[in-house]
């Protein structure tokens, strides 16, 4: 819905998600009303894949102006319940995730016009919720993450907005 809006505002988007079909549905639709829309195939909790979605901005559309960190997955279950392989993955994909493609993007977004990163994070990231331990931990971690690469990003001149929805 976020791509299909900003496209609809001029916005030249690239989509990436692991989901082909699904990538290929919101590109059609997109295209369908004007717009431009580029899909790449990505995993971003995986580095090469992260690396070439921001090469195909680069390629695509000669730079990147803004970065939607919406990539997450929800972990439900009580802590003491769960195998240690779940937080791994939920910090991995909610919060490593963000951080690496902020890392990759501010030097692109450094020479876009007026560059802005929004990190999607979620009220269980203000608010620690029971037998959403994992999840809130991550959420967490993307908001303390956010409000402190905010204040570094100024000498770059690029903004962060942290949307926490719920």
């Amino acid at each position: 819905a976020l791509a299909l809006e900003c496209a609809a505002r001029g916005a030249r988007v690239l989509l990436a998600a692991r989901t082909v079909e699904a990538l290929d549905e919101a590109a059609d639709r997109i295209r369908a009303n004007g717009g431009v829309a580029v899909v790449r195939p990505a995993d971003v909790t995986v580095p090469r894949d992260r690396e070439e979605m921001f090469a195909t901005a680069i390629r695509e559309f000669g730079g990147l102006d803004v970065l939607v960190n919406n990539a997450g997955v929800a972990a439900h279950g009580h802590f003491v319940d769960l195998p240690p392989e779940i937080l791994r993955r939920t910090m991995e994909l909610n919060f490593f995730a963000v951080a690496e493609c902020c890392r990759l993007a501010i030097p692109i977004l450094a020479e876009g016009r007026a560059p802005l990163i929004v990190n999607v994070s979620s009220m269980a990231g203000r608010r620690g919720v029971p037998a959403w331990t994992d999840y809130s931990a991550s959420k967490f971690a993307v908001c303390g993450f956010s409000e402190a690469l905010r204040a570094e990003l100024v000498r770059f001149g690029v903004d962060l907005t942290l949307v926490v929805p719920g």
